[in-house]
């Protein structure tokens, strides 16, 4: 080969690499666009699935609320253990929902033939049924054509029923004749004092007081239509005097109410919660401010004491603890964390609580929901053997580390377990309350080591009812000094009502005794469960 034709050759060669690279930059510049693309569609996509995600959530969040709302006005109130439903009972909502709730695992029914049942009939109220120290009238039934000269009587039949009478307002008239001695009139004119009262010069007496504080504080009824039931008796009264009677009641026996604060806060171990009441501002006449009953319970007295507080925080925690320490039961609420630091008392916690929390998720996890109420179930099982047996502290105790701990410690392993497991849906309220749960596991089975503690803080949440009941009548308290008179009130009416004896007669008899006596510090044998057994007798229903 020449050398022209070699320089030739090399040209050529030279143009073919030429168009070579162009080639290759032109793939590089399409590779570069397509991967561009690809990496706009991967972020595109995870964008795509966590909306995906988001609608889930938000999805089983209103599933949960709906079948929340539809437990609310259809379902059992009771949530102590999870029942399969029969399955021949029609369902009251669609097919479909009761298949996610309880699935079935044979669709192929058998229905057996079964004996039925005589009823049991119910016990009658029969003759003498009734309480032996109502008041009987008597009223003889004769034939009409009877004639006591030409008829005997053989026999009789008696029938029992209850009668009524209206309630009755009389007039208690106190005379005090003026006497002198006989012969010896220098010793001048003499005259028994009046007795003090409640409301001196006033023109009622301790028990009509005593009544209309009772019927608003154990049975609701706000003054003004305790004002129109004394109208129907022909007295008129205004509102104003009634609530200054009212105020007038619990101010009287605001010693007492400290002095059973005081004894409260000496017990080993207490129940605490609080309720909401609204509460009208000093400024503001228009509008309401919401404040709380703030409430300690002592099962072993049946004693709850209520102590209002403009708020629900630490100040308002610290005024009803004050420096507590001892065993203190609530439901979780962080205030009683943050005490618990201050005070260094002893805080457990409420398994009704948490009980709760699974139960309100039974439509979002049926299987271990059934599994963890069951379990639960079964502890509050071993509660009521101990109840109903009537043990001491150091029983239970011993019946709880027999029969409790197990079930305890396979609740426990489970609970561990669940929260290991990775979960993306933060607003599931099966996960919620597993770790609600585990999180107080300590605080919620401390009751197992000792006897005294009971195993939720039903007893205070019971005792704060009467308050959720009364202000869906009276709706409000006028200003914050009404609201903690309120509180002195209910802890007094609450407290003798729990220990079996007559609000109003105990009412009238606590008057009487801080109108005659001045209150020391052995007024503390007034309160409820330490009056004597003869002042029992005579208060009690």
């Amino acid at each position: 080969m020449t050398k022209q034709e070699l320089i030739a050759e090399n040209k050529e060669i030279f143009a073919l690499n030429k168009e070579l690279v162009a080639l290759n930059q032109d793939l590089a510049s399409k590779y570069k666009d397509v991967t561009s693309k690809y990496q706009a569609s991967i972020a595109y996509n995870q964008d795509l699935i966590a909306k995906i995600k988001e609608y889930a959530i938000r999805v089983e969040t209103l599933e949960y609320e709906l079948a929340n709302l539809k437990k609310l006005i259809f379902g059992p109130s009771s949530e102590k253990r999870y029942s399969t439903p029969d399955a021949n009972q029609l369902s009251l909502f669609d097919e479909k929902e009761d298949q996610d709730i309880l699935p079935q695992e044979d669709t192929n029914i058998e229905v057996k033939a079964h004996k039925k049942k005589a009823k049991k009939r119910k016990k009658s109220c029969g003759r003498n049924s009734f309480p032996e120290q109502l008041r009987r009238e008597v009223e003889e039934l004769l034939p009409e054509d009877y004639d006591p000269e030409s008829m005997v009587i053989i026999g009789k039949e008696e029938t029992e029923i209850l009668a009524y009478k209206k309630a009755e307002v009389y007039v208690m008239k106190l005379v005090r004749p003026k006497v002198v001695v006989k012969g010896d009139e220098d010793q001048g004119v003499k005259q028994a004092p009046m007795p003090p009262r409640l409301i001196p010069k006033g023109m009622a007496d301790e028990s009509l007081v005593a009544e209309m504080i009772t019927e608003k504080i154990l049975y609701h009824t706000p003054i003004h239509r305790f004002r129109k039931k004394l109208k129907q008796l022909g007295l008129k009264i205004s509102s104003k005097v009634l609530v200054n009677w009212f105020h007038t009641g619990a101010e009287a026996i605001m010693p007492v109410y400290h002095l059973m604060h005081k004894d409260l806060l000496s017990q080993p171990y207490i129940q605490v919660d609080e309720s909401t009441i609204k509460v009208l501002p000093k400024n503001n006449k228009n509008s309401c401010e919401l404040g709380y009953m703030w409430v300690i319970g002592v099962p072993k007295l049946r004693a709850s004491l209520f102590h209002f507080g403009a708020g629900r925080s630490q100040k308002e925690g610290l005024k009803l603890l004050g420096n507590y320490d001892g065993l203190v039961q609530a439901d979780g609420y962080e205030v009683y964390n943050g005490l618990q630091r201050r005070n260094n008392y002893t805080l457990t916690y409420c398994m009704a609580h948490a009980r709760r929390k699974f139960f309100d998720a039974k439509g979002v996890d049926p299987p271990r929901v059934k599994f963890i109420l069951n379990k639960i179930g079964d502890l509050y099982s071993i509660e009521q053997k101990a109840r109903e047996k009537n043990y001491t502290s150091e029983q239970r105790l011993l019946l709880r580390r027999k029969e409790a701990i197990p079930i305890l410690a396979e609740i426990e392993n489970w609970l561990k377990e669940q929260t290991e497991k990775d979960s993306h849906k933060l607003s599931n309220p099966i996960e919620r309350a597993i770790r609600y749960t585990y999180s107080r596991w300590t605080g919620l089975t401390a009751y197992v080591n000792d006897g005294r503690l009971e195993i939720d803080n039903n007893f205070v949440e019971n005792s704060i009812r009467p308050v959720a009941l009364g202000r869906k009548n009276y709706l409000f308290a006028g200003n914050n000094n009404a609201a903690q008179n309120l509180a002195v009130l209910y802890s007094i009416i609450n407290t003798a009502n729990m220990n079996n004896l007559d609000p109003q007669k105990y009412l009238c008899w606590l008057f009487n005794k801080v109108v005659h006596n001045k209150v020391t510090d052995d007024a503390i044998n007034w309160l409820p469960y330490n009056l004597d057994q003869e002042t029992i007798a005579k208060l009690s229903t």
